[in-house]
């Protein structure tokens, strides 16, 4: 969208650019879950951070999520003490995505500045103190940050598969990571997968994977590997990773 002249919020073109994306590549049930998240969840921070409520808060627990971004961003889960002007102070969990260099000024007894919904206070985001806006972090590529997104709503969709999906044999065409690694050096993977059910013809669906660190070779282009997908929509594939 270079040398386009707007008006429109920032926020608002990134979600109208992964719209268009995710139209312009297909949407299958991994993109439908990262929109309705990446809508949900990214959008109304970044709303945060423009409209609402300043106020000071007190971090009484940090914990890990597991997740990272481009190996430079991890994800804490942060529970705070916020202290609105004129009202009664609450606690409120939230989580903040960091660089690394910042971790230090994300610890429990750190205060921050928090803005928050006055008409629904759980809403609260932290600005500064490190904290990088996961919709404009600076250095992290567009692709990265609406992969993080998409890995929460796609695992959702795996593992209603994994339950009750159609096991097959899938071939890898293509393997991609997203740049988010999950409780350590596990990559993010998305697989072009070319699947073989027993009754029917073969066919071709991606799949988004959280794959061990040591087990990376395994998921390389022509690789065989074991999923499951719903009979009803052959779109939805899930790596069935219980499978030898």
């Amino acid at each position: 969208m270079a040398g386009i002249a707007t008006d429109l919020p920032a926020w608002l073109i990134v979600v109208i650019s992964a719209a268009i994306i995710l139209i312009s590549g297909g949407i299958d049930a991994a993109f439908y879950y990262i929109f309705k998240i990446f809508m949900g969840q990214g959008v109304i921070q970044q709303g945060l951070r423009e409209t609402g409520e300043p106020a000071e808060a007190t971090i009484l627990q940090v914990s890990d999520t597991g997740l990272t971004v481009n190996n430079i961003y991890p994800m804490v889960k942060a529970l705070l003490e916020v202290r609105p002007q004129g009202r009664a102070s609450y606690q409120v969990e939230t989580k903040v995505l960091l660089n690394r260099m910042d971790i230090p000024q994300i610890q429990p007894g750190k205060v921050v500045q928090v803005r928050f919904d006055p008409r629904d206070p759980d809403q609260v985001v932290v600005v500064g103190a490190g904290a990088q806006d996961t919709i404009n972090a600076p250095g992290s590529p567009a692709e990265a940050r609406l992969a993080e997104q998409m890995l929460l709503g796609a695992e959702q969709a795996n593992q209603a598969l994994r339950q009750n999906g159609e096991p097959a044999q899938a071939k890898i065409l293509q393997a991609q990571g997203l740049g988010v690694m999950v409780n350590g050096n596990n990559p993010a993977m998305r697989l072009l997968l070319e699947v073989y059910p027993a009754n029917r013809p073969a066919f071709q669906a991606e799949a988004i994977a959280v794959v061990a660190q040591a087990s990376i070779p395994n998921y390389q282009p022509d690789k065989m590997v074991f999923v499951k997908f719903d009979p009803n929509d052959i779109t939805k594939v899930a790596i069935d990773h219980s499978q030898p």
